[in-house]
């Protein structure tokens, strides 16, 4: 079916195709797609998008819910869709704002970016396949939490974005990142700008010698648990966090060109991570504040570790 136009949607609506490969929705180059505007105070509830094939869309959403809440995007195909790249109110895809307890799950992307979320509560992305970037070179985020709160993006494969693979960012709080694959990436695998107690655990990512960091926490985003992930390789660092209070523990990186974990931030506890054939296995950034380092591997790399901030207690951290 070629749309000439946008298609509005209602309550309690239920859009679904025979299957993913035969129910095929082409915008044909058009700014059209499946829209949903609620408003604050007046939520839309209930819609449900299944099965469908969805490509060459230039409308800054394909799918665009604003104000909806418990409504499922599942099992579709999305190809060719341009948004705004790196544009936290879009995505070539899907943009959800301002809604809660929706769900992603089973979906594909290819050529476009996948999914953007501003001010979602309670939203799940899960068991999406991301794979390629747009093809005109733009950068792209596959997947974007934005101002949003109590997420979860878990079971995803995300791969070859020309910028990160999931980017969390402005303010965003209390979020799960959990059992993702994340591979080739150009920036990072994972990268948290700002908020608050939210989880990166459990994911795969490798890097390859396309991207620069496997995991990146900054300063603006304290209290984050960081653990028990797999970095497999990256060009330039495999855990980078500066969000003081945070906890490092349980992950294991491996063939990173310059360090495996970088801490730059106080008061961070890092414990029984794993470094190897990494440039330096662990630096010790952090200048005032205490930080806890022990039970760490950091074997087989070319430095183990470099300890550049004063007052951090050490302790069984084996180097040889």
């Amino acid at each position: 079916y070629v749309l000439g136009s946008q298609i509005n949607l209602f309550n309690n609506v239920f859009v679904n195709g025979q299957d993913s490969q035969n129910t095929v929705i082409d915008c044909n180059g058009g700014t059209y797609g499946f829209v949903l505007v609620g408003s604050s105070g007046n939520s839309k509830n209930n819609v449900v998008i299944n099965n469908l094939k969805i490509i060459n869309s230039t409308r800054g959403s394909v799918i665009d819910f604003r104000f909806v809440d418990y409504s499922l995007i599942s099992n579709c195909i999305f190809s060719n869709n341009y948004g705004s790249a790196q544009d936290a109110s879009t995505a070539g895809d899907i943009n959800l704002s301002d809604t809660s307890f929706c769900r992603v799950e089973n979906n594909t992307s290819s050529g476009g970016e996948f999914f953007a979320s501003t001010r979602g509560t309670h939203l799940l992305i899960s068991n999406n396949l991301i794979n390629t970037s747009r093809i005109d070179g733009t950068a792209t985020l596959h997947i974007r939490i934005n101002k949003s709160y109590k997420c979860k993006v878990t079971n995803n494969t995300i791969l070859h974005s020309n910028s990160a693979g999931i980017y969390h960012d402005n303010l965003s709080a209390n979020c799960l990142y959990a059992f993702n694959h994340i591979e080739n990436c150009k920036s990072q695998g994972i990268y948290m700008e700002s908020g608050t107690y939210s989880s990166i655990s459990n994911n795969y990512i490798s890097q390859g010698t396309h991207g620069s960091v496997g995991i990146q926490v900054i300063f603006s985003a304290p209290y984050t648990s960081i653990n028990n992930n797999i970095v497999g390789t990256a060009s330039d660092f495999g855990i980078l966090i500066g969000g003081t209070r945070s906890s490092v523990t349980g992950n294991i990186v491996t063939n990173v060109g310059l360090e495996g974990f970088r801490i730059g931030d106080d008061y961070i506890t890092v414990v029984g991570n794993v470094a190897f054939n990494c440039g330096t296995g662990m630096n010790l950034l952090a200048a005032t504040g205490t930080c806890i380092i022990g039970d760490n591997i950091l074997t087989g790399n070319t430095t183990g570790l470099v300890n550049s901030g004063t007052g951090n207690l050490l302790s069984n951290n084996g180097t040889a």
